[in-house]
């Protein structure tokens, strides 16, 4: 059995909600994002606001990325606003 990590983003935290297991190469393809995400959010500076963060990645790469800051966003969501659907992205 693994070991418990504190990190809270260890692979082992995350919960499947639907679908089936993730394959090894999910979990290559997740541990990829999570590191450019970590490496992304590590540069940006707290004391502005923490990016909102997509990452593409295909065969493990990171292929793509983007980030804003969404303070503004968020106070809408706070608020009840509903915002526009995430654009989609293509391969």
């Amino acid at each position: 059995m693994p070991e418990r990590s504190d990190d809270p983003l260890a692979i082992g935290r995350f919960a499947l909600l639907e679908g089936s297991p993730p394959s090894y190469n999910n979990l290559i393809e997740l541990d990829r994002q999570l590191q450019t995400i970590t490496h992304i959010a590590a540069a940006s500076d707290p004391a502005e606001a923490v990016p909102a963060i997509a990452i593409g990645t295909k065969h493990g790469n990171a292929c793509g990325a983007g980030w804003r800051f969404v303070v503004e966003e968020l106070r809408r969501v706070d608020a009840g606003v509903h915002l526009a659907e995430p654009a989609e992205t293509s391969g």
